[in-house]
């Protein structure tokens, strides 16, 4: 009888065995969502109501392109439970090196607490919990929204610059997304000059090759799990995931740019023309990439690493991006950037603050990226945020929580980059144009000392933009030690004469104008600085090294001179500004190091190994290691 029974039992679970999934997940959560459903049968579904789940779909709704939605709860209802979710902090572990522990922590405390029921209402609520990480993230919510580009067509203003678009690792990595990751991919890959640029020569390494060509694997897989974190963390995998999900959307986005690439120049240029010197060249090369946002917008040699995956089809704001790339090297190109080894101490900590703000503020303001008409009451927070964060600085508190309320004003709410677009405005608006332009050309700090004149103007001016009397005194103490007929002389020549025969002459007419100031150190540390930019090195080191004896950062400019030195393979000077280092700090290993480092690559590995030992005897220091384990 029990055999019997057994039997009949078996006859009545072959037909739920041979059930296909998709109706097992229908019988599941009541829906097929495997089917091409759209966001009002979610709405209208009995179940909604039943379970009351309208207002979290219309959320959904509006988090999730439908393409996105449809893909989310296929996966969710793949999974054996949903209590799967709890996995996604390791899943998270699978992605980049720079990101893992950050984002698998972002997972764990979203998911810790939360209570995962396969029910209906469960499944919807599951994807609300995910919509809430991935709003975490800060993305925008839809890349693409059918926007078309348009931008005003002008002509050229600046002939003598010179941008060059490459869309060549963009190009590949979207064919390697669309195609699949083969032997021959992965070679194209490592000899892929853009790729190459982004892996090995980013300011900031933080990707190898196995790591992209794992990001690639990824964001092609269809493991559930691994589907649902790509949907809930539009960074993860490099962001790669977003661009396999849009391919198409980013191939006419590349053909929209390749069309349309000399208006978008020439509008960025346009922009910034407004602001600096006409007489201004510069140029760089523009490599357009995914994902490189994980690591820097820059090369080693400054060229620009530009993240398509960030813009979609938003080319208003691709090209407020653009330009803002381009404001950085045109700044660099205006300026004679000595202003660091002017200062010490804690001026050196307030200056690094106002020229993230002067920066971030202006060419804010020349192509807004953050909200144009910020709130006031935001702004109040950003004024403040300064204010306490210089107030930490004049009264000593240690390093790390300076460094804790900076970093917040750069990297979190921006605090200090909108303040800096205010400023900017309010000194256009109320003394002209012409003082900001100024204010490229002579730096952060005169930038700073215009906004406190402006605001003594008697204009009404609320308090709350106004800075505390130490700050002002701060402000105006440092502007004191700055000679700028000095700087404004020095500037004139870059501009007209750094490319021609008669710089020598023009500089020797500086100093017999300046020869009797106290202040010639600073002079001459001008001097080096230009004739480093126009490339010859050895009046440039004769002048930095005639600047040191009167200037406070002598440690810096020492280290700082033969670093660029070296970078240009001018070791000789690298090496005289490298044994000043040694005389300036003798307990300090990172400057026998870079000692060692130049006699290596000049070939006296005798030096060098004792400088290397030097090192590695003061701090155990592993690079020096490495060289002399190269030297035995």
């Amino acid at each position: 009888m029990i055999y019997f029974y057994k039997i009949r039992l078996i006859l009545f679970l072959l037909p739920l065995l041979s059930v296909p999934s998709v109706v097992l997940s229908q019988h599941r959560y009541g829906f097929n969502f495997e089917q091409e459903w759209e966001w009002v049968d979610l709405l209208i579904d009995e179940q909604s109501k039943t379970f009351n789940t309208t207002e979290q779909i219309k959320y959904l709704r509006d988090e999730f392109s439908i393409e996105e939605g449809r893909l989310l709860f296929a996966k969710l209802t793949k999974l054996e439970s949903l209590g799967e979710l709890k996995q996604l902090p390791e899943t998270a572990m699978l992605d980049i090196s720079v990101n893992r522990e950050k984002f698998s922590e972002i997972f764990r405390k979203a998911l810790e607490k939360t209570e995962f029921k396969d029910t209906y209402a469960g499944l919807v609520s599951s994807a609300v919990t995910l919509a809430k990480i991935r709003c975490s993230f800060g993305e925008e919510k839809k890349p693409f929204n059918d926007r078309k580009f348009f931008v005003k067509q002008v002509d050229n203003p600046k002939n003598n610059v010179s941008i060059i678009f490459d869309y060549s690792g963009a190009e590949l990595i979207l064919s390697l997304l669309e195609k699949g990751l083969t032997d021959t991919g992965r070679e194209e890959l490592r000899t892929s000059y853009s790729v190459g640029e982004m892996i090995n020569h980013s300011k900031n390494v933080c990707l190898s090759e196995e790591e992209l060509e794992n990001c690639i694997k990824y964001a092609d897989s269809k493991e559930p799990l691994i589907v649902i974190y790509r949907l809930s963390n539009p960074k993860s995998f490099m962001s790669l995931g977003t661009v396999k999900f849009y391919i198409k959307g980013y191939k006419d986005t590349i053909e929209t740019l390749k069309s349309e690439q000399t208006n978008i120049i020439n509008y960025c240029l346009y922009l910034l023309s407004l602001f600096f010197p006409e007489e201004i060249s510069f140029g760089n090369k523009v490599n357009f990439l995914f994902g490189n946002r994980s690591c820097s917008w820059r090369t080693d040699e400054d060229k620009i690493l530009f993240d398509l995956e960030r813009f979609g089809d938003n080319f208003e704001l691709l090209m407020r991006y653009l330009t803002r790339e381009l404001f950085l090297d045109e700044k660099k190109q205006t300026q004679l950037d000595v202003l660091p080894y002017i200062f010490n101490g804690e001026d050196t900590s307030v200056l690094k603050v106002m020229n993230e703000i002067y920066t971030g503020g202006i060419s804010n303001y020349i192509a807004p990226v953050i909200q144009a008409n910020r709130p006031s009451s935001l702004l109040e927070k950003d004024f403040h945020h300064f204010k306490v964060t210089m107030k930490d600085i004049l009264d000593g508190k240690p390093s790390y929580v300076i460094d804790s309320m900076v970093n917040t004003g750069l990297n979190e709410q921006m605090f200090f980059y909108s303040m800096g677009t205010q400023m900017a405005s309010t000194m256009d608006v109320r003394m002209g144009r012409k003082v900001v332009k100024n204010s490229l050309l002579l730096g952060p700090v005169f930038f700073f000392k215009t906004y406190i004149e402006v605001y003594n103007l008697g204009e009404k001016i609320r308090d709350i933009f106004r800075f505390f009397t130490d700050i002002e005194k701060k402000i105006y103490a440092m502007n004191d030690m700055i000679p700028y007929d000095m700087l404004n002389d020095m500037l004139l020549i870059k501009l007209k004469y750094i490319n021609s025969g008669n710089l020598d002459a023009e500089v020797n007419k500086v100093f017999a104008k300046y020869k009797n100031r106290r202040d010639i150190a600073v002079l001459f540390l001008l001097a080096g600085q230009l004739y480093y930019e126009a490339g010859v090195y050895d009046k440039s080191c004769e002048n930095f090294l005639k600047a040191l004896p009167g200037i406070n950062g002598k440690v810096k400019l020492s280290r700082n001179a033969g670093l660029m030195y070296m970078k240009k393979r001018a070791f000789k000077q690298s090496l005289e500004m490298f044994c000043k280092y040694v005389a300036l700090v003798p307990d300090v290993s990172d400057a026998y190091y870079n000692k060692g480092e130049v006699e290596y690559l000049t070939g006296d590995t005798g030096m060098a190994k004792k400088d290397f030992e030097k090192a590695v005897e003061i701090d155990g220091n592993n690079a020096a290691k490495e060289y002399l384990l190269k030297i035995k």
